[in-house]
């Protein structure tokens, strides 16, 4: 697995529960925060992972951008520019270019 060093410091060995975020550089086993926007529908849009204890409005988040057919079938999930380490805000998840 990976090395991950937060910005706050956290140690992932420290046996506090976790959760398993599939992620473009692997899978990462952490306790995160999650958050979801559906933007007034019934499917997510945006899924945004950060630490526990992140704020919205600061860095540490990597967020996905669901795009869906319109039947409602995931057709693509994108990531926010600074997803491989968790550099972006959570209060700009709309305003983000996708890839």
């Amino acid at each position: 697995m990976p090395n991950y060093t937060s910005p706050t410091g956290y140690s992932p060995y420290n046996e506090q529960l976790t959760s398993s975020v599939s992620h473009p550089v692997g899978t990462w086993i952490y306790p995160l925060t999650t958050q979801i926007d559906y933007q007034g529908g019934t499917a997510a849009i945006y899924v945004g992972y950060a630490l526990p204890g992140t704020s919205i409005s600061s860095q540490g988040w990597a967020i996905q951008f669901i795009i869906y057919d319109g039947n409602g079938n995931t057709l693509s999930t994108q990531w926010s520019p600074l997803y491989y380490s968790f550099g972006d805000v959570w209060a700009n998840r709309v305003s983000l270019l996708y890839s």
